[in-house]
């Protein structure tokens, strides 16, 4: 009697084991690391990683083979300076919302001090390859380019990424490129451009779920004499504030002719 009454409690105890395990898996869903999961977004969960560095290229007519090269030299100092696990993106301005990466590499160096070297040569044989990269899809000067392009290539490529704890943008334009019949220099009317930026959706590609604001700078590329000129115009501020905005930012990243502040981001 008393054997079959203490297999009896050791029952109902691995009972209540078993209910206890059934009720966390079925209950709230526990809390992500880093950056809070937007409404509507996918991330895979599969594995974490530090942080990534995006660069969007204007490739268009208007950047220089000069420009191009200048571009390539500022990233450069960043990439050999990038931390021990870090996600390289580079897209370019190619007028196509759905293109992929240019350059997709992860940094993630080895524990074991024995490994470390190895890749560290190898690491720095990648990052030759990557500026070349870059030079060479500056020189391209494809007559179909469109920055807002490639954000939404931007935006569509990290939905599905693995999750990074922080994402950092750079997007390295004159920001002056005309695309979809937009042109930031030559509108007359703000009204226009406003009409014709709501006609573009952006509210379909909310980039601030993935970057915030603080991480975001435009280094503008040399551009000729008007360029400049219209570069300090409130008529392009006021452009590219509407269009950040449609992205789901509160105002306009930093833009300047420096990357000095945004290496100190310390990737």
């Amino acid at each position: 009697m008393t054997l079959m009454r203490s297999v009896l409690m050791i029952f109902l105890v691995l009972v209540v084991v078993m209910l206890g395990c059934s009720s966390d898996n079925g209950g709230e869903p526990k809390e992500m690391i880093g950056r809070p999961q937007a409404e509507g977004v996918a991330f895979n969960d599969s594995k974490i990683i530090d942080k990534r560095l995006i660069v969007l290229l204007d490739n268009s007519g208007s950047i220089t083979d000069q420009s191009g090269k200048k571009a390539a030299k500022e990233l450069l100092k960043i990439i050999k300076n990038l931390g021990e696990e870090c996600h390289l993106l580079v897209y370019t301005t190619e007028n196509n919302p759905v293109n992929p990466a240019l350059v997709d590499e992860m940094k993630s160096v080895p524990l074991k001090p024995s490994e470390r070297a190895r890749y560290n040569s190898e690491w720095n044989e990648k990052i030759k390859k990557i500026v070349l990269t870059l030079v060479e899809a500056s020189k391209e000067k494809r007559n179909e380019t469109c920055i807002l392009s490639g954000i939404k290539s931007i935006y569509n490529g990290l939905v599905g990424q693995v999750h990074a704890r922080e994402n950092y943008l750079v997007i390295l334009s004159d920001m002056l490129e005309c695309c979809n019949g937009l042109c930031p220099e030559k509108t007359n009317t703000f009204e226009t451009a406003e009409a014709k930026i709501n006609s573009l959706q952006l509210e379909d590609f909310p980039l601030s779920q993935f970057v915030p604001l603080e991480n975001i700078s435009v280094y503008f590329l040399t551009p000729s004499l008007k360029n400049r000129q219209v570069m300090g115009s409130s008529q392009l501020k006021q452009f590219w504030t509407h269009v950040f905005h449609g992205l789901g930012y509160d105002d306009l990243p930093t833009m300047s002719t420096s990357l000095d502040a945004f290496r100190n981001n310390n990737f």
